[in-house]
């Protein structure tokens, strides 16, 4: 028998893979939700497999995944984490409920959770651009990867122990260059289906005051939930229960 809850599409962040988000698919998957981890094209450890990758590459990875579900008619929710939030906003365009409704298709994309995400509030616009025009300094472009040095450990890992820091910085994989500085064409405020987003207070590479615009951005209804929490929001397990909190009534909605 086919679940009634919706499907759950986890897509990871920048320089991440799929087995960092485990304590989140588990969490969803223990409360009975069907949890998608697609993984990013444009992240890994091979420079020659990211080369002229754009995040359009990470749309169709998106989109693939969600193939199976859409042909049982399932409704879908997209769990967004940091650069994530650009592929995952223009996945959405064309498969939404109300889109797929239109077409006398049942299911679709129902809601999107931004977590600490890439929220952009214009289409044209790519993340190199939304944050200023430069790398911040815990980002090194060496031709067609960005990669993270040393000050990624407290951008990105703060609030975790020095150890688990250690050890988080030392799995991040490449990100290709054109990921970050393609323009995109169908961003975050271009999604017509409900949004959450989850701000994490104690972050230190997407500022708070950044978050909270992207997230005002969103429209009057967007749900913004507040969490005690670096940016590396999927580890944390003092949170975890907010996240599966707001995705729960994401799914009720």
């Amino acid at each position: 028998m086919v679940s009634s809850k919706p499907t759950i599409v986890i897509v990871h962040g920048g320089w991440q893979r799929q087995y960092q988000y485990e304590a989140l698919a588990e969490g969803l998957a223990e409360k009975g939700f069907e949890v998608l981890r697609p993984e990013n094209a444009t992240a890994g450890e091979d420079i020659s497999q990211l080369k002229g990758k754009t995040y359009l590459d990470d749309v169709d990875v998106i989109r693939d995944i969600i193939e199976t579900p859409l042909a049982a008619g399932k409704e879908i929710i997209l769990v967004c984490h940091s650069y994530a939030g650009i592929p995952a906003s223009a996945a959405a365009e064309g498969y939404q409920v109300h889109e797929r409704k239109q077409k006398g298709l049942a299911g679709g994309i129902k809601h999107v959770v931004y977590l600490a995400a890439v929220a952009l509030p214009a289409k044209g616009l790519s993340l190199l651009a939304a944050i200023g025009g430069s790398y911040p300094p815990w980002m090194e472009k060496q031709g067609d990867v960005i990669t993270i040095n040393e000050n990624g450990k407290d951008a990105l890992f703060n609030d975790y122990d020095s150890e688990t820091a250690s050890r988080l910085l030392a799995g991040c994989v490449y990100q290709g260059t054109l990921s970050l500085e393609t323009p995109s064409a169908f961003a975050a405020v271009d999604v017509g289906v409900p949004k959450t987003y989850v701000v994490c207070e104690l972050d230190r590479a997407v500022p708070v005051e950044a978050q909270l615009g992207m997230a005002g951005a969103l429209g009057e209804g967007t749900n913004i939930v507040r969490v005690q929490s670096g940016h590396s929001v999927y580890g944390n397990h003092k949170v975890l229960p907010d996240l599966l909190k707001a995705i729960e009534q994401a799914a009720d909605a």
